[in-house]
């Protein structure tokens, strides 16, 4: 049966459902049994809730025979009545921890320690040939993590001992921001192992007592100039300079030119020539103006090489500029060639 098919008989079968003569009831009977005939355990459940509105033991097994642990997830959860114990024993045989976690959840009557025992006995997904740099998950890590932190009555310490044993940098993070008396140098070891640069800053950042040199060393050898700079910028006790050569290794230089502005103890002459050789106008005119120690003239010649009246403008205001240089530049910006001129007004006055 297509799901077109399908909707078409619950259609059927609510036009029937609060009809008392014995013809309708007959109907219902008919379309229930075909529901049931095949075998599709969606159906089953959306026939048990939309025209039951309880169990029914038929359609129920529909779903037991799948062996479908969503199926019988969400059977248990939206049908007055189901059999809570034979729909918990699919969702322990399929050995999916993230269903054992939402059966634990939100399923009254739930064996906790069994499905915990899902979670306990899965398998990995991610290893040290698959680890994510950013946020895939572990679904065993994972599930530990949220059976420690929503479920009352769960083994934390095991459940934390999972985390630990993993390569999922990000649950190990949150494991060591929301559980209270995690175990923080055992989680912090993942974020290190799987060699998480996201999660490394947000350790150091966010988690007392982290090692905070040996969580940066995650995020230099990544390489990514943008994490070094925020590391450098908002994490207590970062050694700057490491994160400060990724910064100027990649010759990027409104980063250059932010790290110089907002790290303490930034190396500013080093800094100022990735400014210098990119040759941007607005961030040489920012850098001369916003940080102290710049070297005004040598930005000035940046400007200067452009040629551009509107920074050669900029720049005589700032404190420290050679204005004879200055000015030399500007008697040849004040002598536009007549052609040029024309052809431009020519262009405006259209």
């Amino acid at each position: 049966m297509i799901r077109e098919e399908f909707n078409r008989l619950i259609s059927y079968a609510l036009s029937f459902k609060d009809k008392s003569d014995p013809k309708s009831k007959e109907n219902l009977k008919r379309l229930q049994a075909v529901v049931i005939k095949n075998g599709n355990p969606t159906y089953a459940r959306e026939y048990a809730v939309k025209i039951c509105g309880k169990n029914v033991k038929e359609l129920e097994q529909v779903v037991l025979d799948s062996k479908d642990p969503i199926e019988a997830y969400y059977y248990a959860y939206e049908v007055r009545g189901a059999d809570i114990k034979a729909l918990e024993q699919v969702i322990i045989d399929a050995k999916k921890p993230t269903t054992a976690f939402a059966f634990a959840k939100n399923i009254e009557g739930a064996d906790i320690k069994a499905l915990e025992q899902v979670v306990i006995d899965a398998k990995s997904t991610l290893n040290a040939n698959n680890r994510m740099y950013e946020d895939q998950l572990d679904d065993k890590a994972r599930s530990a993590y949220d059976f420690a932190n929503d479920i009352k009555g769960t083994d934390v310490a095991t459940m934390q001992q999972i985390v630990a044993e993993s390569y999922d940098a990000g649950t190990a993070f949150y494991f060591a921001k929301d559980i209270k008396n995690a175990d923080i140098k055992a989680l912090e070891q993942v974020v290190i192992r799987a060699k998480n640069p996201k999660y490394a800053y947000n350790f150091a950042r966010e988690i007392e007592g982290a090692d905070v040199i040996a969580l940066e060393e995650v995020v230099v050898k990544a390489k990514d100039p943008k994490l070094a700079y925020e590391f450098a910028r908002n994490v207590k006790g970062a050694d700057v300079k490491m994160p400060q050569q990724v910064v100027i290794k990649s010759k990027d230089p409104r980063l250059a030119y932010e790290f110089a502005k907002n790290v303490e103890g930034a190396d500013i002459e080093a800094l100022e020539q990735v400014v210098i050789k990119s040759k941007n106008l607005e961030l040489a005119y920012k850098f001369a103006t916003n940080i102290k120690g710049a070297d005004v003239l040598a930005l000035q010649k940046v400007v200067m090489a452009s040629k551009s009246a509107y920074y050669c403008d900029l720049f005589s205001t700032i404190k420290g500029v050679d204005m004879e240089e200055l000015n030399k530049v500007w008697k040849e910006i004040d002598k536009p060639k007549k052609d040029e001129f024309e052809e431009f007004m020519s262009g405006l006055e259209k």
